[in-house]
């Protein structure tokens, strides 16, 4: 027991020097990710003693990007107004980041683009996960064995939220309109509103599947009052 604990308190030590980074800890420390995500599972001061770890680091590289801020860096503050400045419509669709963006393309290469979306992307997911594993834990449902169920909800509520913030944004059209060869106007609603639906309904199996929700009836295809309307206005339109 000793040795373990000894263990720990040099693991701690090493993922600190290592910036919250795991594998350069655990090579350091010369233990497996499975042990370690067994340390985190079983020993709540373990896990918050991570967890602090890691916080610290973002802390750090938050001052580090308000530095280059206060320096006037371009792309630090289009970064910063694109995640933190999200719900006042800071984002790719706002007039603002097209004109500083447009005449300095060169300033964000794509793949660097891409890539901080996709960073943005997997700790969206990463914060879901923790937040239902805790959630979880606190009812006493936890075990390893949800695990790759948590990660599947995570990703599904990310990616549902993302359709959320496209469909919801001023610029999203929810009908477009198309021309048959004959010249004929037809409206047509738009697949971002069928998808965001479907992902929806997925979220709510995927939570019960983890035993959340359980209150919730499942819908039954004839009893979705969504696709129902689609189908509707769809045939509407068709006649009209």
């Amino acid at each position: 027991m000793n040795d373990k604990r000894h263990l720990k308190g040099q693991f701690i030590e090493a993922f600190k020097l290592a910036g919250g980074i795991v594998q350069p800890a655990l090579d350091a420390v010369k233990i497996s990710r499975v042990t370690y995500l067994n340390w985190r599972n079983a020993d709540s001061d373990f896990d918050r003693a991570c967890e602090e770890i890691k916080e610290a680091q973002i802390d750090f590289v938050e001052n580090k990007l308000m530095g280059n801020i206060n320096n006037g860096d371009t792309t630090a503050m289009i970064y910063y107004l694109k995640t933190m400045g999200r719900k006042r419509g800071w984002n790719e669709h706002s007039n603002f980041y097209k004109e500083v963006s447009g005449p300095k393309a060169n300033d964000i290469p794509a793949l660097e683009a891409k890539e901080v979306k996709q960073n943005d992307i997997q700790k969206r997911i990463e914060n879901k996960k923790r937040y239902y594993i805790k959630l979880l834990k606190d009812q006493k449902k936890y075990s390893k064995a949800f695990a790759p169920q948590v990660e599947l909800l995570a990703k599904l509520v990310v990616r549902t939220e993302m359709l959320g913030e496209e469909i919801f944004d001023s610029s999203h059209e929810a009908v477009s309109i198309e021309y048959s060869r004959e010249g004929n106007k037809r409206e047509i609603i738009s697949a971002k509103e069928k998808l965001y639906l479907d992902y929806s309904q997925q979220c709510q199996r995927a939570l019960r599947a983890l035993g959340m929700n359980v209150d919730a009836r499942e819908m039954k295809p004839d009893e979705d009052g969504f696709t129902n309307f689609y189908s509707v206005m769809n045939k509407k339109m068709e006649h009209e």
